[in-house]
């Protein structure tokens, strides 16, 4: 957990602004100093940007269709797109997940549009498995089997995307403790 962060800023600049700083400014508390005359706030750490938001899907399918499915309701957009990236991740465990993906506390290092568009698609095909308002379902399961379809390839290497990180690999090393040997094959003869 972050240490707070209080900002000191004088009263008379910001005592007027604070409604607006406060839509502005991620702040958890505020208070002014009456001996000092000073606006204290006490700044939220950032929190990290996801992969994908409700909002990006909109590439993939009108903002009016997934409001309707949904019914204006972000957080079911989110689990799907949450489902999206935990099915995304199953076929891509011999890359760097966290770099990839990034965490609930860091943000992706790789901006990769590629994967953002197959989990884009495998998100909106778990949507539209709740409703199919206005939706030709046929071209979004053709979507989905081609975005599961590319991740099969890039699992088992047919397909290698640029500039994404390989996962660390365990090392094994032999603790020099093993004794190996061989012979020949027996051989057989009859007279």
């Amino acid at each position: 957990m972050s240490k707070p962060h209080w900002s000191k800023c004088p009263a008379s600049s910001l005592h007027k602004q604070a409604s607006r700083l406060r839509k502005q400014i991620p702040v958890s508390s505020a208070f002014i100093s009456p001996e000092q005359n000073h606006y204290y706030l006490h700044l939220k750490p950032p929190t990290p940007m996801p992969l994908i938001t409700p909002a990006d899907l909109s590439t993939h399918i009108y903002t009016e269709i997934i409001n309707e499915i949904t019914r204006n309701d972000d957080s079911i957009a989110s689990i799907a797109i949450n489902a999206a990236i935990q099915e995304a991740k199953l076929y891509l465990s011999r890359y760097n997940l966290v770099q990839l993906f990034g965490t609930e506390t860091t943000e992706p290092v790789i901006n990769d549009t590629l994967l953002k568009s197959l989990v884009k698609d495998i998100a909106v095909w778990h949507l539209l498995k709740l409703s199919n308002t206005n939706i030709d379902q046929a071209t979004h399961r053709l979507a989905y089997e081609d975005a599961i379809k590319t991740l099969k390839n890039i699992m088992s290497g047919a397909a290698v995307p640029d500039g994404w990180p390989f996962a660390e690999p365990a090392t094994n090393e032999p603790d020099g403790d093993t004794i190996s040997w061989t012979s020949n094959a027996k051989r057989k003869n009859y007279y």
